[in-house]
């Protein structure tokens, strides 16, 4: 923000002399946090806070905001305690992002569900899998009219471990997990549901609607490219195996009544 035309303070007015004037040291933007601090009789610097050194600090600090007038900021006074809560919150927050979103890998749960269940899911939706979601780490064409890839970070790979077939590749990912619909796409009356798998603290983070972040996108873009891809390759062979089609015959988030899992009744 350039230096203001008019500035409003809610809450403890810093000691000013007269005629005043404040001068904007640091690059201030909305939702900057800041303090005031006297430079000579007439001036009053307004400068960032350090965030890390919250404890150091002896004057009142301010949330710096737009005002309804051209030019008026809006500085609202908070509670350093409140802050470093709220701080300490969106740095868990951050810590669940990072784990969620990096080192993704694509899982694959090919499966012929009815009209009535595919039908149910749409982008932006988010699901609950009260039991156990098996899938497989091996990619390939399709062994059946549906797939639903899992973009997860957390599924644990069970495939060497009896009785599983290891050229199946099987991973689980735990009960009661949450998944959002990022995209159902549709091929040759074939179709691909991708699911990205979240923890259940970040689920009123991700509940956006139908409105996806970038990286959600970035995540949807790449599931296309894979159905794409392996459209038209055959599927391995381990994976056309009626015992393994029939442990990935239900679908996921959504009850043999079609009823969604989440949110509960």
């Amino acid at each position: 923000m350039e230096n203001p035309t008019s500035i409003q303070i809610i809450g403890d007015c810093p000691e000013l002399g007269e005629n005043s004037q404040y001068v904007i040291e640091d690059e201030i933007g909305v939702n900057s946090i800041v303090y005031f601090e006297k430079t000579d009789s007439n001036t009053t610097a307004v400068k960032i806070v350090d965030l890390q050194n919250l404890d150091t600090m002896s004057v009142p600090i301010y949330r710096a905001g737009k005002g309804t007038e051209p030019g008026q900021i809006i500085f609202e006074q908070i509670e350093i305690g409140a802050l470093k809560e709220s701080l300490a919150e969106q740095a868990k927050v951050d810590a669940l992002l990072d784990q969620t979103l990096n080192n993704i890998s694509f899982f694959y749960r090919d499966n012929d569900l009815g009209d009535e269940f595919i039908n149910m899911y749409y982008r932006g939706l988010i699901v609950r899998e009260l039991g156990f979601v098996d899938a497989s780490f091996r990619s390939g064409g399709l062994a059946a009219r549906h797939r639903f890839l899992i973009a997860s970070s957390q599924a644990v790979n069970l495939s060497d471990l009896p009785p599983a077939i290891p050229e199946q590749g099987l991973v689980v990912i735990k009960n009661g997990s949450f998944f959002k619909v990022l995209d159902v796409f549709e091929r040759e009356n074939r179709k691909q549901i991708t699911l990205l798998h979240i923890p259940e603290e970040l689920v009123a983070f991700f509940s956006t609607g139908n409105e996806l972040s970038d990286i959600e996108l970035q995540i949807a873009e790449a599931a296309r490219t894979d159905f794409d891809k392996q459209f038209y390759h055959p599927p391995a062979d381990a994976l056309k195996r009626a015992d393994w089609l029939n442990r990935l015959k239900d679908p996921i988030g959504i009850s043999d009544d079609g009823k969604y899992f989440y949110p509960p009744p």
